[in-house]
């Protein structure tokens, strides 16, 4: 699926070290493996928190920490919190949302709601938030949104490309993908702590062999993980995949790399109000027909441009440029395979990520999302888009990883940009309504 580059790995090499330190808002190295994409994010998101705007530059990344928070991004948060005191923020906020001004804090419940339940905003929380003491006014609103909506699929694609090993590089996980291949040979260029946890998780899957050898067949735990990691793959396959797994996990370990329990990080609910509220199946929902979105009634290229246009007009620019690249972006390549059509896939990972926060295409045949994507996948999309902190806690931390890195970035990159569209378009009807 993704742009086919030379040597594009050895130039994005990355240690741990280098990316623990990286101050990049979201993973530069990922999305630098499309460099179409990669060059219009950038000056999208220069313009958003650096440029022209009514929102004064400290508010702006204290907003980031409110979004950062709400989805229990640790990392995005703590990057997010050095831009603020490196544009003079007041150190004092960083204390909880309780100490900020009741500006910002009037926005949580918005922040609250585009994060989990976007269906649920309607032109109230706009009509509250632009009257009283601490108001908004519109032109402020609609940055403050984008900023909102802008880390929280940013907070996606950084849980979702963290979920192998927790902020390791491309260089790193192609070194242990090339151990791997090579039978558990040691590359010169691992570091001691590397060697000494391939050489662990080397013992540990011996044991393993061993104890699978002595056996006529898996146990069904076994069986079920394998059949959970993917249809079709032979107990081999499966076996290599589960040794993958055993010599991240033992990265892990070794970096002393936290991995998130479910719900917010407890250093991080203090930006945030309700903490419980969590993302619901809209499905489930009594009356989902009436909270849905019809893109035929209200869509990016139609409706949402021109009402950004009004208020925000060089961003609006910028995300139409953003989206249209994120969607057509490919070199027709999926799998190993050249010279495949992606566009129907790329158009099933879209629209999923859509219909789960509400927004219908009636053009679309939705039988063809479980016909295109695997099972793992599809799984991997939902969680990556609604519950993103909660990846790392199941099998699917392991999914992805025997893809060019190129494809696992465009993947995500296709959750981040649909879901912003859609938690932006249900925030532009809230605000047309309002002024209608």
């Amino acid at each position: 699926m993704g742009h086919k580059l030379t040597d594009i790995q050895d130039k994005l090499g990355i240690t741990l070290t280098e990316l623990f330190e990286s101050r990049s808002t979201v993973s530069s190295c990922e999305t630098a493996l499309h460099p179409s994409f990669h060059e219009i994010y950038t000056r999208y998101q220069n313009h958003l928190l650096m440029g022209d705007g009514p929102l004064p530059l400290p508010h702006r990344h204290y907003i980031a920490i409110m979004a950062c928070s709400r989805n229990s991004c640790s990392r995005l948060a703590d990057t997010e919190k050095t831009a603020f005191l490196g544009e003079g923020g007041d150190p004092g906020w960083l204390d909880g949302l309780h100490k900020a001004p009741l500006k910002l804090r009037r926005l949580a419940e918005v922040n609250k709601i585009l994060a989990h339940r976007p269906w649920a905003l309607n032109q109230s929380h706009i009509k509250d938030l632009t009257g009283g003491e601490g108001s908004w006014s519109l032109a402020e609103l609609v940055q403050g949104i984008v900023i909102l909506v802008h880390f929280h699929s940013g907070c996606s694609f950084v849980h979702g490309c963290d979920t192998n090993i927790r902020a390791v590089g491309q260089s790193t996980r192609m070194t242990l993908q090339a151990v791997i291949k090579a039978g558990g040979n040691q590359s010169r260029s691992t570091g001691p702590k590397t060697r000494a946890a391939l050489k662990s998780a080397e013992s540990k899957n011996a044991l393993t062999r061993d104890k699978t050898d002595a056996s006529s067949e898996p146990n069904l735990r076994t069986k079920a993980k394998y059949s959970r990691l993917g249809k079709g793959r032979s107990v081999s396959e499966s076996k290599s995949c589960q040794m993958q797994g055993d010599l991240l996990c033992e990265l892990e370990q070794v970096y002393s790399v936290k991995t998130n329990e479910s719900g917010i990080h407890s250093s991080l609910k203090k930006f945030v109000t309700d903490p419980d509220f969590q993302y619901v199946n809209i499905s489930s929902l009594p009356n989902q027909d009436a909270l849905h979105l019809k893109i035929h009634d209200l869509c990016w290229d139609d409706h949402g441009f021109s009402v950004m246009s009004r208020f925000y007009t060089d961003m609006s620019l910028l995300l139409d440029d953003k989206f249209r690249v994120a969607k057509n972006m490919t070199n027709n390549y999926h799998r190993n395979k050249t010279g495949v059509d992606t566009s129907h896939l790329r158009r099933c990972i879209w629209n999923y990520v859509q219909c789960l926060f509400g927004v219908h295409h009636d053009d679309f045949d939705y039988g063809d999302v479980d016909r295109e994507l695997s099972v793992p996948l599809k799984e991997f999309v939902r969680l990556s888009a609604t519950s993103p902190g909660s990846l790392e806690n199941t099998d699917l931390q392991n999914y992805m990883l025997d893809i060019k890195n190129s494809e696992r970035a465009h993947v995500q990159i296709l959750i981040m940009e649909a879901k912003m569209q859609a938690l932006l378009l249900f925030s532009l009807r809230a605000i047309m309504e309002h002024m209608a």
